[in-house]
């Protein structure tokens, strides 16, 4: 008897998606269409969900660690960038994706892309320092010309007292 040789197939793990197809964000929330994720062929199985404000220091927030359906993030902060970290797995293996979204301000305006030379927490701790300098050279100006005007003032006097 011969035996029949069947060709082996091969179904990769989860492609990368794209995220147009996977990102819908407003101004509090975002929706993530995971079912939309292309498997390569392999059914995914679940879904891993992080996220977290933009800022590279702030620790990553597990939203779902088995997730089988599209997941909505709630309670985001207005016209902010945040990271998303999403890990789709089927029986071939995982493929993790990091991507990025804003959502908008409360009127649904799109804010404008990150800077990268310019992360929020340095704008928190720069501002404050451009508003001292708005204060404290005018008040240094106010104060040298006051004592200027005085000194100038006793000169003139001494002068006239002779």
């Amino acid at each position: 008897m011969t035996a029949i040789k069947f060709p082996l197939i091969y179904f990769p793990e989860p492609l990368l998606p794209k995220e147009r197809d996977i990102i819908s964000a407003n101004g509090t929330s975002v929706k993530l269409n995971l079912l939309s994720w292309p498997n390569g062929g392999c059914p995914i199985q679940y879904y891993t969900v992080e996220y977290r404000r933009r800022i590279n220091t702030e620790p990553w927030i597990l939203v779902a660690s088995r997730a089988t359906d599209n997941v909505v993030i709630r309670d985001l902060k207005t016209a902010s960038w945040y990271s998303l970290r999403l890990t789709a797995h089927n029986d071939a293996g995982s493929t993790q994706a990091q991507m990025e979204f804003a959502t908008t301000t409360l009127s649904g305006v799109s804010i404008g892309p990150p800077n990268d030379l310019i992360m929020e927490d340095d704008i928190k701790k720069t501002v404050p320092n451009h508003k001292v300098l708005y204060v404290i050279v005018p008040l240094v100006c106010a104060i040298i010309l006051v004592v200027s005007a005085v000194i100038l003032g006793y000169v003139m006097l001494k002068r006239n007292g002779r």
